[in-house]
């Protein structure tokens, strides 16, 4: 959803991954029932960085084999990759078709601003069913909305000139223009059942407070800082939808928003963790 540079971008996910991690306190596999034989193999579907690929492949034999796919191959890391991970340019609406039930787990985080809702997260879905084995695994996590600023208004009123308002407006804009998923801990799992998924369960993850004095402190703001920073190319070639009228005002009022969360401790991304069986 932007343009900013290989390096930029990767550091932004890279971050991403560990401060989600930790913040939720859970592992590289959400369902710790889940085991991974030591000849399988593993997907890491939107890889971008590779982050969650390196981490568990320090936590697996070096037998097991990794694939991560990303449609923007400069966000993978190219610096001592192990011989077990493999990264391929590719989308995850059309997968390798030699790929049929070859994956015991695949993992997909974050695509919520890439997929429409009423085309391509169908189809991926049905791509990721096809490559997992009879019996595999499938973990997903997502924004529990990109309304998540409907959420936060509603737990802390702002005016209509607040700067929460206005980027809660531009959340909302973006989402109906590019047809996005606006309730994935619905959405996702009525999706997975559709295309043939078990077992599927869904739990919530509790947005966190961000600024200084708040739960996640200023590493948590600007990780919500740099991701609403990535709408700005998006909102420009819509001309602002008529929210803001140039780049200067959004990015005045991306540090609007920032004080206004030091000042009243916002709530960030409440995130919603999916598993499934095949």
């Amino acid at each position: 959803m932007s343009e900013s540079t290989g390096d930029e971008e990767r550091e932004r996910l890279e971050n991403q991954f560990w401060y989600y991690r930790n913040l939720h306190g859970r592992g590289s596999v959400f369902d710790p029932s889940v085991t991974i034989p030591a000849d399988g193999s593993v997907l890491d579907s939107g890889a971008g960085s590779g982050a969650w690929l390196f981490q568990l492949s320090k936590e697996l034999p070096s037998t097991v084999s990794f694939y991560g796919i990303d449609k923007s191959p400069a966000h993978f890391c190219s610096d001592s990759v192990p011989n077990n991970i493999t990264f391929l340019s590719a989308s995850v609406t059309a997968l390798p078709e030699e790929w049929s039930s070859k994956f015991d787990l695949v993992s997909q985080s974050f695509l919520i601003g890439y997929l429409s809702r009423s085309q391509a997260w169908p189809l991926a879905i049905k791509e990721l069913h096809r490559v997992l084995k009879p019996g595999g695994h499938i973990q997903l996590l997502e924004p529990a909305s990109l309304f998540r600023y409907r959420n936060m208004l509603r737990d802390n009123p702002a005016p209509p000139e607040s700067a929460a308002r206005k980027i809660r407006d531009l959340m909302h804009a973006i989402q109906k223009k590019y047809d996005l998923l606006d309730n994935c801990a619905v959405q996702i799992p009525e999706m997975l059942a559709s295309a043939g998924f078990r077992d599927i369960a869904c739990s919530m993850k509790e947005a966190p407070r961000v600024g200084a004095d708040s739960g996640s402190g200023d590493y948590g703001s600007e990780q919500l800082m740099r991701a609403v920073r990535r709408t700005k190319n998006v909102i420009m070639k819509n001309d602002g939808f008529g929210i803001v009228r140039d780049a200067a005002e959004f990015d005045a009022l991306v540090v609007r928003y920032r004080d206004e969360c030091e000042e009243k401790g916002y709530p960030a991304v409440q995130a919603c963790l999916v598993c499934a069986q095949k």
